[in-house]
This record gives C-alpha cells, structure tokens and sequence, in this order.
C-alpha cells in the first residue's frame, strides 16, 4: 500500500505516482491514519493553473525558461498545500457494490479503504472493480454449478 506522510514534497510524490503507476496517493499520519488524497490530476493543475487558455487553437506560448523555473518551484510545494482533505472512501467491510456505487455518485475514480480503526489498508479502483465483475460474470456462466460460482472469489 502506498502512502506518503503529510510532510512530503510535491517531488516526493511525483516520484511514487511513477514508481508505483497509480493515480492517487492516500496522505496519512505515522500511525496510517487517512489525513487527505493527491492525485495525478492535483500535480498536473499546478503546472497549468489557467487550462482553459490551452483548450482552444489559440498561441500560447511558454518560455522553456519560465517552464524550467516553474517547475523547479512546483516541486518543492509541499503535498499538504494540494491535497484533499475530505476524502471519500470506503471501509474494509462494504460491498463492491456499494464502493461503486459511491464511486460513481461522488465522480472519483478510486476509493481509500479504512478498517474499522480508521486505519488505511488499501486502495480500490474502478479498473478493479470491473475486472472483477467481467471475471465472475464469466465464471458464473461458465462454472457448472452456477449457485457456487460466486465461492470462486
């Protein structure tokens, strides 16, 4: 499970997403307590405050040398200054389909999982969640005793 103190840099951060290949970062305590989430996106906000003068065909010009400090200066911002601190989440003992549920009616792509402590153990996406459900709808329909299919998982 991947996680990054409150007191961790921008860089630090950015170094985990690539290491790890994921698109969000639970920021928590020494204990594992969930204090706030970082994602892909939040990073990527910084460096273009103002999208919306992008999104057209229109000449927008960057100095690489305004770019090269920018970025320099982005780094250094530490996680807590970005990240979010009302997270939705979801706790070990719920159901995959209310995880999704909440999911799709939050509009987030993926969920921290806290223990009854309020400890995080782990991270569920949507990518895993239909993984799973293609899966057993595949063995449910393809297993004999389709009563029992669901033991598979």
């Amino acid at each position: 499970m991947t996680t990054a103190p409150e007191d961790s840099t921008i860089e630090a951060v950015w170094n985990l997403f690539l290491k790890n290949r994921i698109c969000a970062i639970p920021i928590t305590d020494n204990t594992h307590h969930l204090l706030g989430i970082v994602t892909k996106t939040d990073i990527l906000k910084l460096f273009y405050p103002d999208y919306t003068a992008y999104t057209f065909e229109t000449l927008v010009e960057d100095s690489k040398d305004i770019q090269h400090k920018e970025f320099q200066e982005i780094q250094k911002i530490g996680v807590s200054h970005i990240m979010h601190r009302h997270v939705i989440f979801t706790r070990s003992d719920t159901s995959i389909r209310r995880a999704l549920a909440r999911m799709i009616a939050q509009n987030v792509k993926q969920l921290p999982v806290l223990d009854a402590d309020d400890t995080i153990v782990g991270m569920i996406s949507r990518d895993e969640i239909f993984s799973f459900l293609y899966r057993l709808h595949v063995a449910i329909f393809t297993f004999k005793d389709r009563r029992n299919a669901y033991k598979l998982f």
